[in-house]
């Protein structure tokens, strides 16, 4: 891919991130929301890519875009919404912070801007080969190897976690 392609498909890439990231935070629904989240991971995945970083977009892949949205959802199903019930209602202190929000959005974004004016950038070539290598296979290898214990406590953990948190949301039935 030459170097003005890839540009182009990082800069869509980025405007996709972003644009689906606004979404996450200006949907009114919270499912929809969640739901956001698949393409703002999954692009965010697809820049890891363009970037020759097949590890770290498999990991977005599965960590991000299934597993940490499979349990924002699973959490959302799980807990008592209060919104449900008054859904209706203006929302009239949300609406007071808006402008808030904006001016403090602007001055975050001023103050970004000004320190990358400012910042004087040098470049420096990378390294030729890395000292130790970095691929899916060593990654695996280690995972499955020497650190199988410490993946095996993990999904314990996890496991016991669930369970836990399925046991707190259930609601009583009267027999």
């Amino acid at each position: 891919m030459t170097e003005g392609t890839q540009q182009f498909v990082f800069a869509a890439l980025a405007t996709a991130v972003v644009l689906s990231a606004l979404m996450v935070v200006t949907v009114r629904n919270i499912v929809h929301a969640a739901f956001w989240l698949v393409p703002t991971f999954g692009t965010i995945a697809g820049i890891y890519l363009t970037l020759s970083s097949q590890l770290m977009f498999g990991i977005q892949l599965l960590i991000y875009v299934g597993a940490i949205t499979v349990l924002i959802l699973f959490a959302l199903m799980l807990t008592q919404s209060a919104q449900a019930a008054d859904a209706s209602a203006p929302n009239t202190a949300h609406n007071r912070q808006v402008a808030w929000a904006g001016l403090g959005s602007l001055l975050l974004a001023g103050v970004v801007v000004w320190t990358i004016v400012r910042q004087v950038w040098l470049y420096e070539p990378l390294a030729a080969e890395l000292p130790y290598e970095v691929s899916v296979k060593a990654v695996g290898a280690a995972l499955f190897g020497e650190y199988v214990l410490v993946l095996e406590g993990a999904a314990i953990l996890l496991l016991a976690a669930t369970i836990a948190a399925i046991t707190l949301a259930r609601k009583e039935v009267d027999a």
